[in-house]
Parts: structure tokens; sequence; C-alpha cells
């Protein structure tokens, strides 16, 4: 969930935005988890397109914007903290797919998502129990 505050908002001249639509120089994200940054290429019919950034917080935000047929993913990164990517540090890395994920053993209920990497590396999440070394692959949820 990202934060905006008055302070950062942008006053914009009439009508160089949209109906309801506000801009802001910044915005707050407390939690210190993961979130994804997109680059999208939207087609409304052929003399209407743009590309655009969007932020998001969870998959199946990602998972719908995929689902539109005016709408082609270009690029997508996770933005993830060092317990995730395993460094001391966050790291903005692109992203191929994203999968479900069960317990290989079936003995648990944990369920999660594996993010596979441009460089075919792979972050689990959850990521804090032991069990997640047996986190496997269990559906495609969005592959670019």
């Amino acid at each position: 969930m990202f934060e905006t505050i008055d302070a950062a908002e942008m006053n914009m001249p009439v009508g160089l935005l949209g109906e309801g639509q506000r801009m802001w120089e910044f915005v707050n994200y407390r939690l210190h988890m993961h979130w994804f940054y997109m680059l999208y290429h939207t087609e409304f019919d052929e003399d209407s397109e743009s590309s655009d950034f969007a932020l998001f917080t969870n998959e199946e935000q990602i998972a719908k914007m995929a689902s539109f047929s005016h709408v082609k993913i270009i690029d997508l990164y996770i933005v993830s903290p060092g317990y995730l990517n395993g460094s001391d540090r966050w790291k903005m890395e692109k992203i191929k797919e994203i999968w479900t994920s069960k317990n290989k053993n079936h003995e648990s209920s944990l369920e999660g998502k594996i993010y596979v990497l441009q460089d075919n590396s792979e972050y689990k999440h959850p990521v804090y129990t032991s069990e997640n070394e047996d986190l496997i692959k269990d559906k495609i949820f969005v592959k670019l």
C-alpha cells in the first residue's frame, strides 16, 4: 500500500489531467515487503496509445493488467528487501514469471509465490519459515 500526503501533491494546469486524476511528487511505502514496478503499453485504437509506468503491491493487480486485451506489459520488476533477495539491501530486478506455489511434501498448507527473474534465479515468498525450501511451482500466474 502506497501512501500519499497532501504536501506531495502537485498543482497541475487545468486540462492536463483527466477527471478524478491527481499527481504526486512522491509516495511513501512503509511496509518492508516487496512491490512491483511495471512498464506497460496501452492501445485503445489506431490513433490512441500510450506507455506508462505503474506501481503495484500485489500479484493479483499484475494479473488483472495482463488480462486486458488493450494492455501489453513491456517490463515487470520486483523491488525486494534483503530478506527476500538474500542480500543486505533492496534490489530492483526484472521478472519473467510469477508462479503460485505449493508444498512438495503436501504435509503443509503453506502456499505462496515463486518469482522467476530474468536470469532464471528464483525468490520464494513467504520466506519467514524454514518450510519455504519445500515450496515448488504449482501454476503459472503471470508470464512475460
